[in-house]
């Protein structure tokens, strides 16, 4: 132990040396304390600015208010010659790799079991010692109390995240940040596991487990830690398709094309695809795909871009590049994430605290489709299709924020405020749309005018093949629709069974169903027959297919 010090301080004079100059310009100097670095940040002094200078700039002898060091003595940097991020003076330096290094905590940050937070800075490397590594990282722990050492992980310790590590920040490029100017960061969103956890500590590493000849230096300032409200408002779509408003109001909603779902003030949007589904009695339509922008991502969950059906799956891209889901999950940056979801589907966080999960069905037979039951959690957004349905008002406000008033009486006038006022008024355009398209299509391309018909047969629209419907007795759909709980998306189970003939549409509520309490757990079960899936009895009228 005595030898690496020694082998640190003969690596590190020069900037010993420059921190101990600055110091004696400000010593014994406090300074004041400054606006926080972010709104509601659940640390105190983010930004690094309450300090006292005590001879030398490391602490102790000099303190940061409300921080204490975890490991060994950073280096508090106090000179206006080298500001922080925010152009102040007033930001920490230490140093570190996996096995050793410096460190700083807070100690009682109010961090609750089950409540979501964001985590961000500021940060630089500084690689003024050339022997030494020109990238870093830096490990953000929580723990109930100081960390018992250096290396401490698991239930007791858990990271919060790793800037500069791609798989929490994918801005940046692996090894670890590179950049000498200051750069600002955000983790994934991270939900506290049970637990007592009100003990943050930061402190810097790289890949190396050696001495001090191999740790990288960190600057650090803004840290801040954020929780995530969620909203209060749940929203669905599903089956063909019922809507269920974010503040609980349902109603009906066939239009074909592409629509904004759901969208907020801070950026979230989520969009929807609406295909005919072209059987003759059966005027429906079913959502196929859907687009969200999570932080400054583009996210899509689409069929095959060429047309033609694929029962293999959906294909999911980040930013127009396929991408394969996993359990793990992709963070975004910004604080986003997607992961796959039960039966292939897909679950994606929101910056915002929304959650959307999408579970696929197919549609077999001469019209194959896939189709997806919608749900969208905690969000605040109250705007779109599936926005808040203020008192007095049947539908959910037009784009410009008009209300259209009490349900018409006429039969005619409703159809005309649904299908084409509020359709039209919440379409997407070229300009707006979020989708992934084929060279020579657009939004234009999925819009079917007219759909669903006011009165008569409906078409399912150019070069769509239709067939007559085979319904299933509604005891029969009650059968087959019976392990799906919730009351309201049971009625649409037994409805969309009855009115389709697709038995499989009870498996994709179920999926939905699942995918809301325990993501990720796989297939849902019929819980009166173990092992099985819920089938049409009779085997007609449905496709009934294992999902892939």
């Amino acid at each position: 132990m005595l030898r690496r010090f020694k082998i640190t301080r003969r690596r590190l004079l020069p900037l010993f040396v420059l921190t101990l100059a600055i110091s004696f310009v400000f010593a014994l100097r406090p300074s004041s304390a400054q606006e926080d670095c972010c709104r509601g940040n659940l640390l105190k002094n983010g930004n690094f600015s309450a300090f006292t200078i005590a001879g030398s700039s490391n602490f102790p002898p000099s303190t940061v208010n409300d921080w204490l060091p975890a490991f060994a003595t950073p280096q508090i940097v106090s000179s206006p010659q080298w500001p922080g991020c925010d152009g102040k003076p007033g930001f920490i330096s230490m140093w570190g790799n996996k096995a050793v290094g410096e460190g700083i905590r807070q100690t009682n940050v109010p961090i609750q079991a089950g409540h979501t937070y964001r985590v961000s800075a500021c940060v630089k490397v500084d690689v003024s010692n050339n022997a030494l590594p020109k990238y870093v990282r830096l490990n953000v722990r929580a723990s109930n109390g100081p960390l018992t050492s250096y290396t401490a992980s698991g239930p007791t310790a858990p990271t919060i995240g790793i800037i500069g590590d791609p798989s929490n920040t994918p801005s940046i490029a692996a090894p670890g940040i590179v950049s000498t100017a200051w750069l600002a960061v955000t983790l994934a969103n991270w939900t506290a596991p049970p637990g007592v956890f009100n003990t943050i500590t930061i402190n810097p590493e790289n890949d190396n487990t050696g001495d001090g000849n191999t740790v990288s230096w960190a600057h650090v300032d803004n840290v801040c830690i954020q929780e995530v409200t969620r909203g209060t408002g749940t929203g669905y779509s599903n089956g063909d398709p019922h809507l269920t408003a974010v503040n609980g109001v349902r109603f009906d909603f066939q239009s074909a094309g592409e629509f904004v779902a759901l969208r907020d003030g801070g950026g979230t949007e989520i969009q929807v695809r609406q295909t005919p589904l072209g059987r003759q009695s059966a005027c429906v339509s079913l959502n196929t795909a859907v687009a969200a922008r999570v932080g400054s991502h583009r996210v899509t969950f689409e069929p095959n871009l060429s047309g033609v059906p694929d029962p293999s799956g959906l294909q999911l891209r980040v930013d127009g590049a396929l991408t394969i889901p996993s359990t793990g999950g992709l963070n975004l940056s910004g604080g986003g994430r997607v992961a796959s979801s039960s039966g292939g589907g897909i679950q994606i966080d929101f910056p915002d605290g929304t959650t959307l999960i999408a579970s696929p069905g197919w549609v077999g037979g001469a019209q194959a489709m896939w189709y997806l039951n919608l749900s969208f959690l905690h969000t605040p957004a109250s705007q779109g299709i599936l926005g808040t349905v203020a008192s007095g008002s049947w539908l959910p406000p037009l784009a410009n924020g008009t209300s259209l008033g009490p349900q018409p009486s006429s039969s005619h006038q409703q159809y005309v405020d649904r299908y084409q006022t509020f359709a039209d008024s919440w379409r997407v355009t070229n300009s707006t749309s979020l989708f992934d398209y084929a060279p020579g299509t657009s939004t234009a391309t999925f819009t079917v005018a007219g759909w669903p018909a006011e009165n008569g047969a409906c078409s399912g629209g150019p070069n769509r093949r239709e067939r007559p419907v085979t319904p299933i007795e509604p005891k029969l759909a009650m059968e087959i629709c019976r392990a799906v709980v919730d009351k309201d998306r049971n009625a649409e189970c037994v409805f969309d069974v009855t009115t389709t003939g697709e038995a499989g549409f009870a498996k994709t509520y179920l999926l939905s169903q699942q995918a809301q309490t325990s993501p990720g757990r796989g297939e849902t079960r019929d819980e009166k027959n173990p092992g099985t899936l819920p089938v049409d009895p009779r085997q007609r009228g449905a496709e009934v297919r294992r999902l892939p």
